[in-house]
Formats: structure tokens, C-alpha cells, sequence
């Protein structure tokens, strides 16, 4: 389900969304004999972002829905490395310039691609194994697809350790920490990295549970 823009911290602080059928408000509960699917109104917050990474696995947790600059998945028979820039996938980082409506694919490779603005902003970070990217190349909507799914190239620093390490996502509005990507060829510092994680998270940043899905199929890393 894709989140309307007017669900914005802009025009209102909460946002209610139910089922329907056909355009019509399925009652709940719904009654004996009824076609109609019970709905109840469900009533969120809204934010102007809220961070969740896509993984392999469909249900947003274990190997991250990564892609190599070779366009190949990454996993343990196809390692990242410190210094490589995976393309990372993932949903809830807010508006883009230029802006897309609602469901309106973005731009195509080769025009301008739609920038996230906490991007352009600079407040758009990602820690591997709880060290930052020293470079993120690009961040904004796949080509391709409407706004809700991002990809986010960010290269690998070193100093992070070997095997399945976690990738951090953050923006001012949230976090997500869900997703490992398989690292080859670093150190093995694990536990001194995760204390320096702490030590180094910007402050005043809230956790998301958002949780996002399968990457879809013949994505291609862009650059910027």
C-alpha cells in the first residue's frame, strides 16, 4: 500500500486509512452473510519520513535487498567489500525533488531521477557495522517506480568487520536497523565497532518499524 502525500505532517498529525471493496466502506464488523471484508479504522502518526529497508527475504529482517555494481544480489557468494558502493533498496524516506504525484513513476535513467530532499539536504545517513559512509553517491526513487521505493548507493567504509554486518538507514524522523549485508575483506572488530556505533548515532533519532519487502526484479544500481 502505497501512502498518499497528503499524509503529511504538513496538513494533518494523524492519518486513518480502512479496507473497502469496490469503493465501498466495508462496515465493521461487517454483516452475517456479507461479501464485504470486516475493516476497522486504523489511525496512525504521520511523519515526514520513516525509514524501512528491503530484504531478500520479503519480510524486511536478515540479508538486505543490495545489489553489486555488477547488478548481481549480494550474499555470501557474492560479497561487498570496503570501498564498494552496493545500491541499497528501501521505502519511507520522504519527498523528492522533482516532486511525483501519487503512484506516477519517476524519471527513467537518463533524465533527471528524483532526488530525496533529505538527501540533498545532507541528512540522509547509513552505517555499516555502525561506521558511516564516508560517500553517499545517490539516494532517491528507482527509476522507474513510483515514490515509496528508494535506493540508496552508499559506499562501504573501512573498518567494519567480516561477515553478515547490520546496515543502519537514518533521517531526522527515524531509523531503520532491520537488514545485514554480507561484508568480505575487513577487519574483524565487531564488538569495538558496535560500542563506537553508540557512541556516534546522532541524537534525537527515533526508531522506525516500518518493514519492507522483496527487492523487486531488474533493478539497476544508478550514479550521481
Amino acid at each position: 500500500m502505497l501512502v498518499p502525500s497528503a499524509a503529511s505532517p504538513d496538513l494533518t498529525a494523524y492519518a486513518s486509512f480502512e479496507v473497502q471493496n469496490n469503493g465501498v466502506v466495508c462496515p465493521s464488523p461487517a454483516p452475517t452473510g456479507s461479501q464485504c471484508p470486516a475493516s476497522k479504522l486504523v489511525t496512525m502518526y504521520t511523519n515526514y519520513s520513516a525509514p524501512g529497508a528491503f530484504s531478500m527475504g520479503a519480510n524486511g529482517f536478515g540479508p538486505a535487498a543490495a545489489e553489486s555494481a555488477t547488478f548481481k544480489p549480494i550474499g555470501p557468494n557474492n560479497p561487498a567489500k570496503p570501498g564498494d558502493i552496493p545500491a541499497l533498496f528501501a521505502t519511507g524516506m520522504g519527498s523528492v525533488t522533482p516532486p511525483l504525484a501519487d503512484g506516477v513513476p519517476s524519471s527513467p535513467t537518463g533524465r533527471p531521477p528524483n532526488v530525496i530532499d533529505y538527501y540533498n539536504g545532507s541528512e540522509v545517513s547509513v552505517y555499516f557495522d555502525g561506521h558511516a559512509s564516508p560517500n553517499i553517491q545517490f539516494a532517491g526513487v528507482v527509476p522507474g517506480f513510483p515514490a515509496g521505493m528508494y535506493q540508496i548507493n552508499a559506499q562501504i567504509p573501512s573498518g567494519v568487520s567480516s561477515g553478515d554486518d547490520y546496515v543502519d538507514l537514518l533521517t531526522p524522523d527515524g531509523e531503520a536497523e532491520q537488514v545485514t549485508l554480507h561484508i568480505e575483506g575487513a577487519s574483524s572488530a565487531g564488538t569495538a565497532a558496535a560500542i563506537e556505533k553508540t557512541m556516534r548515532m546522532p541524537s534525537g533519532r527515533g526508531r522506525a518499524d516500518r518493514r519492507g519487502s522483496a527487492i523487486p526484479q531488474r533493478v539497476m544500481p544508478l550514479s550521481r
